[in-house]
């Protein structure tokens, strides 16, 4: 599920990417910065539901569910890394760089998912 939403996304709104990107762009390639916003969210909702509702063991189904099957497939970073690796073949050296910072904005959100979970917790 994860997976088709993510495309989906990519997809439906592809034509953003070459009309309104800041970042450097080639004629044949442009990077899809909804890719930086869609696994550093799913990154978070994970790290939040992993450490909040769904840290019990009983919960388990909910957790292969949600986690491992949606949100895994929904931040991808093989997605990240193949971003990286096409805009390097089109000489967009600046755009490792972005793709290097979404990764990086990815474990923050990770962080802040559980820091905001635990918050939770322990003020209920």
């Amino acid at each position: 599920m994860g997976t088709g939403v993510r495309a989906l996304i990519l997809e439906t709104n592809a034509h953003l990417s070459t009309t309104m990107s800041a970042f450097p762009r080639t004629a044949s390639y442009s990077y899809p910065m909804r890719l930086t916003v869609i696994n550093t969210v799913g990154v978070f909702l994970a790290s939040w539901l992993l450490h909040g509702p769904l840290r019990h063991p009983e919960r388990m189904r909910a957790r292969l569910l949600l986690l491992t099957g949606t949100l895994g497939g929904l931040t991808s970073y093989s997605a990240l890394v193949t971003e990286g690796h096409l805009a390097a073949q089109h000489g967009l050296t600046s755009l490792v760089a972005l793709v290097a910072l979404s990764a990086s904005l990815a474990a923050l959100a990770a962080i802040g998912g559980r820091l905001a979970a635990v918050r939770r917790i322990v003020t209920a």
